[in-house]
């Protein structure tokens, strides 16, 4: 019941479907530059960049993940009903 009342007031919102063509400024990083350096070590020890995973600007990243503020804003005014609050803030997680 609250799954389906969370999916009733989710707006549709344009998504990206696809990384940008555009590198962000900065140092660009090469996988084998990291991996050469990483020969003979311990693999739990080595650690790769974000940017290698998803190579997005940091301010693109946060409004990705604050794009969905409105199921946290829920999850405050349903300060009685805590299970209905948890939904709220396991659906902005998630998304």
């Amino acid at each position: 019941m609250i799954a389906s009342s969370l999916v009733s007031t989710y707006p549709t919102l344009q998504t990206r479907i696809a990384l940008p063509y555009l590198v962000p400024e900065g140092r660009t990083f090469s996988v084998w530059e990291i991996l050469k350096e990483a020969v003979g070590k311990d693999i739990t020890k080595i650690s790769m960049p974000v940017l290698l995973n998803e190579p997005i600007s940091m301010l693109q990243k946060v409004s990705e993940i604050m794009c969905n503020h409105y199921l946290m804003n829920k999850a405050i005014q349903a300060r009685d009903d805590h299970l209905k609050r948890m939904a709220y803030i396991a659906a902005f997680n998630i998304t």
